[in-house]
This record gives C-alpha cells, structure tokens and sequence, in this order.
C-alpha cells in the first residue's frame, strides 16, 4: 500500500504522551491504528444510529398498522389452535 507522509499539529500534552508511551520506532504504526481505531468507532456509531432510526420507524409503522386493526383481525397463534381449526383456516384462505 502506498504510504503519504502528512505533517500534524498536536497539542503539547499529547506530544508527551506519545513520547512517554511509544518508542520512536512504533510511533507510526502507533499513530495510523490510533486513527483507524476511531474510524471504526465512528462508522459503528453511525451504524447504531441508523439502526435506531429504521426500529423506531419500524415500530411507528407498526403501531399505525395495530391501530387499524380490528380484533377480528387480529393473528392466531398456531400453538393455540387444534389441527380442525388450523384445517378450516387454511381452507378460508
């Protein structure tokens, strides 16, 4: 892969962090994990953040479909019913 060398402005106090952490030799290497690692962390933000946003749209859609529903609408469970009920449901549909 291609490697850019860039130029960056930290603060002081970071500065000596990194010197006090990592050895000169791994800083790169350091520097480059430290950004994908954030990278990462913001695309799953994102991610979360999209998930939220599709189960609440889910949910209203949802709810507005339960709202016009009347009871008789409503969806039997298969559990609940004995194989002569199940027989004549499937012959209605």
């Amino acid at each position: 892969m291609k490697r850019l060398k860039l130029i960056f402005t930290i603060p002081e106090d970071v500065a000596e962090m990194l010197d006090k952490r990592v050895t000169k030799r791994k800083r790169n290497a350091f520097v480059v994990d430290a950004i994908r690692a954030r990278f990462r962390s913001l695309d799953e933000q994102q991610f979360l953040r999209e998930l939220t946003e599709a189960y609440q749209a889910r949910d209203k859609e949802m709810a507005e479909i339960d709202e016009g529903l009347e009871p008789e609408d409503a969806i039997l469970q298969s559990d609940e019913l004995d194989d002569g009920e199940i027989a004549e449901l499937d012959e209605i549909i």
